[in-house]
């Protein structure tokens, strides 16, 4: 994007506080979107606008940037200010996932926020896009080593199913996947909300602090924990249907480890009508016999690897050809 400042237009807006300035710079990039896009040279979509600040006119920029999203588009705010940019400490992301409302998603991570804190605090929404606090860094993907060798390509090949279970195991129990189980429990016990698709693009860090970031796939528990936060909803939100879409008809007995579960490890049917019915506690023997289980499948690897190389033959010895002798 070019660093030029934009052509300031006049406009006649009335006085904001700092409280409600993002309600603003919302609406007012929610207006302009409805235009044709603009693109900057990095082929990312960019906004300029004024908008009144306390009694200051400012230039506003609001332009996309990369995201590893499918159902969201990022942008981030800058203000200028002598002909500079200045990044401010927001992001605006335009949900494009259609299965909940802009507004509910929001509302959804505000109540998260709220309860422990465990997502970045929402500044303004409508129904079309978040701006809410910006994140730190992203939640580097780290597994467990992979624990053993491969024999050369030409020789017998190691038991291709315990490789597989293997490397399952060591993206679950690596440092990554335990924090988003972290994450998720944290998620539950504080605010009755579980993620049915706990990938990690939708966990980041603020400040040290980990946070989901992204509530399109939340669920309640209970009826309970549903009617706490609904009754907190604007009017205009407080619509019936959201029970069938946020409460599930048959919810599994602890919802964070059991969806967990699915996207980091997974099974075979019979294991998910099991393991649906477990409880927090089953599902901590369950963590310690996984690490048992994948150490016991690297020693079988191990020793396999150990066996095939044993079982070749010794390289022949080396040749030296005589060395040649000169009379004079």
């Amino acid at each position: 994007m070019s660093t030029t400042r934009p052509l300031k237009r006049s406009r006649s807006f009335s006085p904001l506080t700092m409280d409600n300035k993002w309600k603003k710079i919302l609406k007012k990039w929610t207006e302009l979107t409805s235009m044709p896009d603009l693109f900057a040279k990095n082929g990312k979509k960019c906004i300029h606008f004024d908008v009144q600040l306390n009694y200051n006119t400012e230039t506003v920029t609001v332009r996309q940037v990369y995201s590893d999203g499918i159902n969201s588009e990022i942008y981030m705010i800058d203000f200028w200010s002598n002909d500079t940019p200045t990044q401010q400490n927001v992001i605006l992301k335009l949900s494009t996932d259609k299965t909940m409302t802009t507004e509910i998603e929001a509302e959804l991570q505000m109540w998260s926020f709220l309860n422990g804190g465990n997502a970045p605090k929402v500044y303004a929404y409508n129904h079309k896009a978040i701006i809410s606090e910006l994140c730190t860094s992203e939640i580097k993907e780290e597994t467990l080593p992979k624990g053993f060798k491969e024999p050369p390509k030409h020789l017998e090949k190691l038991d291709l199913n315990k490789k597989r279970w293997v490397g399952t195991y060591n993206t679950a129990l690596g440092p990554s996947a335990r924090r988003i189980l972290n994450i998720a429990n944290s998620v539950y016990k504080e605010s009755g909300l579980y993620n049915i698709d706990p990938n990690i693009s939708n966990y980041m860090v603020i400040h040290g602090r980990d946070v989901q970031i992204d509530y399109a796939k939340e669920r309640f528990d209970s009826e309970t924990q549903f009617e706490k936060w609904f009754v907190k909803l604007p009017g205009k939100l407080q619509n019936e249907k959201l029970r069938d879409l946020l409460i599930e008809k048959n919810p599994s007995a602890y919802p964070p480890a059991f969806y967990w579960w699915k996207k980091f490890v997974g099974g075979a049917s019979a294991d998910v009508e099991i393991q649906h019915g477990w409880e927090k506690y089953q599902w901590n023997t369950y963590l310690k016999a996984l690490q048992i289980k994948r150490n016991t499948f690297v020693e079988h690897l191990r020793t396999q690897y150990a066996e095939i190389m044993k079982s070749q033959p010794p390289p022949p010895p080396t040749e030296y050809l005589a060395k040649p002798t000169f009379v004079f």
